[in-house]
């Protein structure tokens, strides 16, 4: 089987390196790598055009894109066009394992039923400022068992990193149409494994993910604007979701069904609590749906938003 890498590059120049040494590095051979450049404006391109040179890296692609269209884009339109059996995503500023490849690779030659594989990680900090949730590194076993995801009310949002994730390919072109933008790629292609019945987290740590200031999954600024927008997006999702499970009769089991359209009823509801900025449907939520939020966190930032317009984290 051949695997691909795509990784998504943007002003990446201070961590880069290392991440191409990582992936030079893998014990597996039979890979190629596809590095996407989202319109830098700093030293990412040379970077990378000197590590392919230098190291005569004919499996490698440099690709420039002509205008930045975001990481998801990237990485979905891309994983679609490669020539391979397995995507691997790949974040510029993390490190991996050299025996990532070789390992997760081999989980997919022996079993078949398997749509998307999840590794585990572990982080380090290159500003401790920032970290990631307690609860997240916990699930953490490295323990290198398989463990096989069902959807359900506990597991519906992405409890993985992208940085972790490989795909079959003829999954990922079945469901690309069903993309919405703005839809982070891990969190969709997650959403549609679970429906699939194809999840599954191998617990071993193959990555090391870096923490700093300017994640994209940690640095945020909320509004009651942004929020009303995050929402709405949201709704989408679910919208395409329905769509993929009716146009694939896709047959959930009774208390599958029941996790789906209770998380919808939440995101609707939240939606009208934003909107109206309505304390007594944030009441509704804290009594019905206080364990359909992705974070308990967000139970309550929606309660400061709807009181206090915006908050700053």
């Amino acid at each position: 089987m051949k695997a691909t890498i795509i990784c998504s590059i943007y002003n990446g120049e201070k961590f880069l390196y290392e991440q191409l040494e990582s992936l030079k590095n893998q014990d597996y051979t039979n890979y190629e790598v596809i590095l996407v450049d989202d319109v830098s404006n700093d030293n990412s391109v040379k970077i990378c055009n000197d590590f392919i040179n230098e190291n005569k890296l004919i499996n490698w692609t440099l690709i420039l894109n002509k205008k930045n269209q975001g990481y998801a884009k990237n990485f979905l339109q891309y994983a679609t066009e490669a020539n391979s059996d397995i995507i691997f995503f790949c974040d510029q500023d993390d490190i991996w394992m050299s025996d990532k490849l070789s390992k997760m690779m081999s989980l997919f030659e022996q079993n078949e039923q398997i749509s998307l594989l999840c590794c585990d990680l572990e982080t380090f900090c290159d500003n401790p400022e920032y970290n990631l949730n307690k609860k997240f590194l916990h699930s953490m076993k490295n323990d290198e068992s398989l463990e096989k995801y069902s959807l359900s009310k506990n597991n519906f949002y992405c409890f993985r990193s992208g940085c972790t994730m490989a795909i079959k390919k003829e999954f990922v072109s079945k469901i690309y149409k069903y993309w919405c933008v703005n839809w982070p790629h891990d969190d969709f292609l997650w959403r549609f494994s679970l429906l699939s019945n194809g999840l599954y987290l191998y617990h071993k740590v193959l990555v090391k993910r870096r923490i700093h200031s300017n994640n994209t999954s940690v640095v945020k600024y909320w509004t009651l604007d942004n929020r009303k927008l995050q929402l709405e997006n949201s709704i989408k999702t679910f919208e395409a979701s329905i769509n993929y499970i009716t146009e694939n009769k896709i047959c959930l089991t009774k208390k599958q069904q029941k996790a789906f359209d209770k998380h919808y009823r939440c995101i609707k509801l939240r939606y009208k609590a934003i909107s109206h900025r309505n304390i007594f449907l944030w009441l509704k939520l804290f009594l019905n749906y206080y364990n359909y939020y992705a974070r308990t966190s967000g139970l309550y930032l929606d309660l400061y938003l709807i009181l206090f317009k915006k908050h700053r984290r």
